[in-house]
């Protein structure tokens, strides 16, 4: 990729992140796609290899993450607390009980704008 897309938010179509406009991504890849910088610009779609990928850490509570290890890996769950001085977040099981997480066990997720 040349670092084309370093340091870029890119998405992936859910259910299938293998799978794009430009058909079925290559073993070790993900289909993604972002828009370049500037007004107007055109969707881009990309096979990125997965040893390039790394994960989006969140930046304030509010925001969503699924969770990448432990018990609840594969949620979706909402950010009671970010530390990012120690690189952690808390969140919130049920109303009274927060587990702690690194954020190398989580990773960023934004909804589409589409389903907002």
């Amino acid at each position: 990729m040349r670092g084309r897309l370093h340091n870029r938010f890119v998405s992936t179509a859910c259910p299938d992140p293998f799978l794009s406009l430009n058909g079925p991504a290559p073993d070790g890849c993900v289909a993604v796609f972002c828009s370049l910088n500037g007004a107007g610009a055109a969707i881009q779609h990309y096979h990125i290899p997965i040893t390039d990928l790394s994960q989006a850490p969140p930046r304030k509570k509010n925001q969503e993450c699924i969770v990448l290890d432990g018990s609840l890996r594969s949620s979706i769950s909402t950010i009671a607390k970010c530390n990012l001085k120690k690189n952690t977040v808390d969140i919130a099981v049920t109303p009274s009980t927060l587990i702690t997480l690194r954020f190398d066990q989580i990773c960023l997720v934004e909804k589409s704008r589409a389903t907002i």
